[in-house]
């Protein structure tokens, strides 16, 4: 019965040091995420990176059907497919909630944009907000909640950024990858880690792009063959560039 206690007692204390530890680790991990400096003001192509952000967001919330979104994507096509038309800068997307691994192909003279873990929240999730201040307020917390967030390229790790979007008009299509009622205009703000990757910064030939952010519940992991190549003339696949 004593060698019973004693186990216990030390028992006890093991769990309790494991505990105290992953709470500091934890806390630590918040408080590095939560001070990384936000950077909205950096231009590509005479936008701000703020603005390509939100530009981003109308594009992953214009797509009707579940399954046409390219944050489903089984392999691609989609994120070549509905690229947006006449654009110097190429999205790629995460995985919603979800593992994936996806190939595409993208000129050289492109700029290269995507998140590592982000978030948006518009009017129509908090109808009872009446400012960007409500809206800011209420995504907060939630990109504070990042417990892992990280890029690779060519096994490289590559530095994000802190990226967020004041209002702007955002409308989304009906049956959406969100699957509610959530459809229609309005307006949004956003807020997240960020990569963008000037162009020609990518040497012409094939390389392995690997991005993940996780949260409690939530987790957005994607393996990209991506294959640069010299020029545009024009097109990427499926999908017309302005050069």
């Amino acid at each position: 019965m004593l060698g019973f206690k004693v186990k216990s007692k030390y028992g006890v204390v093991i769990i309790a040091l494991v505990s105290a530890v992953a709470v500091l680790i934890g806390l630590n991990i918040w408080l590095y995420y939560n001070s990384i400096p936000v950077t909205n003001n950096t231009k590509a192509f005479n936008v701000t990176l703020s603005d390509w952000t939100a530009r981003w967001w109308k594009w992953a919330f214009s797509f009707s059907g579940y399954y046409n979104n390219p944050l489903l994507d089984p392999n691609g096509t989609s994120v070549m497919k509905f690229q947006p038309p006449h654009q110097p800068v190429f999205f790629l997307s995460g995985a919603y909630n979800s593992v994936g691994n996806r190939t595409v192909t993208i000129p050289a003279d492109n700029g290269i944009l995507f998140p590592v873990l982000n978030g948006e929240i518009s009017f129509l999730d908090l109808p009872n907000a009446t400012s960007q201040a409500d809206l800011k307020k209420a995504l907060d917390s939630d990109i504070g909640a990042a417990t892992y967030i990280g890029a690779e390229l060519d096994g490289k790790e590559i530095q994000f950024q802190r990226i967020q979007a004041p209002l702007f008009d955002i409308n989304y299509a009906k049956d959406n990858i969100l699957s509610t009622n959530k459809s229609g205009p309005t307006k949004a703000v956003s807020d997240g880690y960020w990569i963008y990757l000037e162009p020609n910064s990518i040497p012409v030939g094939q390389h392995i792009l690997h991005i993940k952010g996780e949260q409690p519940f939530y987790r957005s992991e994607v393996t990209y063959k991506v294959n640069i190549q010299a020029e545009s003339n024009g097109t990427t696949m499926l999908t017309e560039h302005k050069k």
